[in-house]
């Protein structure tokens, strides 16, 4: 269950940075945004299409479809300047280039500061190589 708490607060995260195309996103941040996004797609559209088949219910299934247009868009371009990278990688059309552009948002985030801003896991990395070092010197 502490998956789907965490995935929530990501996924609110995104919409709290809905118009936020600085700074940058890690990779757990993006997938858990992309996860619950998906998930509320497919319930949305079961809803709409399956139970209730009128035009109110289809309504609000695209009514979500495009105002969690620009969360999307904010937090891919984020991504995407987390691993050093311009956010024109989004316009790549085709498979193939889609397959590449998947191989960006999967690349774990820049150790260093990059020109987007500093590395969102900074503190993390100093506890985990701060806890090793404690480890070791027992």
């Amino acid at each position: 269950m502490k998956w789907f708490v965490e995935g929530l607060y990501w996924y609110l995260d995104g919409w709290k940075n809905y118009a936020n195309f600085k700074g940058r996103s890690r990779r757990k941040a993006y997938w858990y945004f992309i996860l619950f996004h998906v998930f509320l797609l497919v319930v949305t559209d079961l809803i709409a299409y399956s139970f209730f088949k009128n035009i109110i219910t289809v309504t609000i299934s695209i009514l979500y479809l495009v105002t969690s247009l620009l969360p999307w868009l904010a937090v891919t371009v984020r991504r995407l300047q987390d691993t050093d990278h311009e956010w024109v990688w989004i316009l790549l059309p085709g498979i193939i280039l889609w397959i590449f552009r998947l191989d960006l948002l999967l690349q774990d985030s820049q150790l260093e500061d990059n020109k987007y801003g500093p590395d969102p896991k900074k503190d993390e990395r100093f506890n985990a190589y701060d806890s090793d070092s404690f480890q070791q010197a027992k």
